[in-house]
């Protein structure tokens, strides 16, 4: 099982608490093959829309693209996750997200190098929204179903929450990027254990003081194919002639 790693250090964090209908979130530089999954949290005070950008930023043709909440319209944060392959080595940057109300917001993206994903369909199964439309002391990660195929694949889960910070800590999960702005909390959390076809994926919470929520899940397939047994010894007889294998 070659499982995608995804830590603390493939996530870019961005967002501003000044409220604007322009939600530029930022990017990292990234070559051609690798995988960029781009989350939007925004705070909603009123009925709004969110308008997601419709390429990456070499034109890249999006993967998926899905905007929604499962908190309150009228009071719960409104969510959004992109994807794209890059096909050109890019300098980091952001991409603009569009309200149509100006309210503060936040996001991240995760950077999947290639080689660790699989190439040919690298996004599975994705997650309903799931949240709370009231004040609440917990945020619900959302429960679906891997897909046929998706099999060691790796669980992500955004989460946000209209002003709360997240705590705490679930067993067999990781929560990491978590940044509290003010009027918007935001976090990535990562299933410990790999997606199983066709099984299910429950829903676990998080600690908030009690607050509104949304969240939407992934799941980033992975490789199908990797080095074989003869290409392993053909790379550790090269490192030896090398001086030996690196470190």
């Amino acid at each position: 099982m070659n499982t995608p790693v995804i830590e603390e250090g493939d996530i870019t964090i961005s967002g501003s608490n000044t409220a604007a209908t322009a939600n530029p979130i930022d990017y990292p530089a990234y070559v051609s093959g690798d995988l960029l999954i781009m989350f939007h949290g925004g705070d909603d005070d009123i009925s709004d829309t969110l308008t997601a950008p419709t390429t990456g930023p070499n034109g890249e043709t999006l993967l998926i693209s899905s905007v929604g909440s499962g908190g309150s319209p009228l009071g719960g944060p409104v969510n959004g996750v992109i994807a794209w392959v890059g096909d050109a080595t890019i300098g980091a940057g952001s991409l603009e997200w569009t309200r149509g109300q100006a309210e503060s917001w936040d996001g991240r993206t995760i950077l999947v190098p290639a080689g660790e994903f699989d190439a040919s369909t690298p996004i599975g199964d994705i997650s309903g929204f799931a949240g709370n439309t009231d004040d609440e002391i917990t945020v619900p990660t959302p429960a679906w179903t891997a897909g046929a195929t998706d099999g060691g694949g790796r669980v992500v889960v955004f989460l946000s929450v209209d002003a709360d910070p997240i705590t705490g800590s679930v067993a067999g999960w990781a929560l990491l990027a978590n940044s509290d702005l003010g009027a918007v909390a935001s976090a990535i959390a990562i299933r410990t254990a790999a997606a199983v076809n066709s099984t299910a994926i429950s829903s676990v919470t998080y600690d908030i003081i009690a607050d509104t929520s949304s969240s939407i899940g992934i799941i980033v397939r992975e490789p199908t194919t990797g080095p074989s047994a003869l290409q392993m010894q053909a790379y550790q007889g090269m490192e030896r002639m090398n001086g030996g294998f690196r470190r």
